[in-house]
């Protein structure tokens, strides 16, 4: 018999300037490694030509289980059907694409983070913690392990999540998983950058 689950699903819709236009949440029961479709996002009224949509799904205790965020346009992608054929898609098929010009003008955030290393073996688990202190989005942050002794990144390693946005005030531990003979016999060292975050 396959466990469901009863989750929570919440959807926010915000401007470019990160006022939110919208909100909905829906409680479902999913089976582990499915999909389903919950809900529809209206047309909204007033949207910037560049918005942003964040998706949370939490367990019935409240803890995060999952968290998306996606930067869409209200200008439609039109595929020019001429040059597409049935196994490949040739390029600047597109006869029209997304406004996404904004994404270059948001304005520079610099985050907090820390971080704390524990080992089993030659198995390395480092915990980091980022947040964003700033009033602006931190776009498409990106974490990396480094050793001390040549600033290289040890690899491979398996991050909990990675390349993720945070809003406003917003925090998040990520976990990275890696062998220490990949650290060279030196200590890990943190980096942190972004689309738009500064180091």
């Amino acid at each position: 018999m396959r466990l469901r689950l009863r989750l929570h699903l919440t959807a926010r819709v915000y401007n470019f300037d990160l006022t939110e236009k919208y909100s909905h949440q829906a409680e479902l029961d999913a089976h582990a490694n499915s999909s389903s479709s919950v809900f529809l996002l209206p047309d909204i009224d007033a949207l910037t030509s560049t918005y942003f949509v964040q998706l949370t799904l939490e367990d019935v205790t409240g803890k995060r289980l999952s968290s998306n965020f996606y930067w869409l346009s209200k200008e439609s992608e039109t595929l020019d059907w001429s040059k597409v054929t049935y196994d490949t898609t040739k390029a600047l098929a597109n006869a029209q694409y997304g406004d996404f010009a904004g994404l270059n003008s948001l304005p520079k955030v610099r985050l907090k983070h820390s971080s704390r290393t524990e080992h089993s073996g030659d198995e390395m688990f480092t915990h980091v913690l980022v947040e964003n202190p700033e009033k602006s989005l931190a776009m498409f942050v990106h974490l990396s392990v480094r050793r001390s002794n040549d600033g290289a990144e040890a690899l491979p390693v398996r991050w909990q999540d990675n390349y993720f946005s945070l809003l406003p005030g917003e925090k998040r531990e990520i976990t990275a998983e890696y062998r220490r003979s990949d650290l060279h016999n030196s200590k890990p060292m943190v980096s942190v950058d972004g689309w738009n975050v500064v180091q």
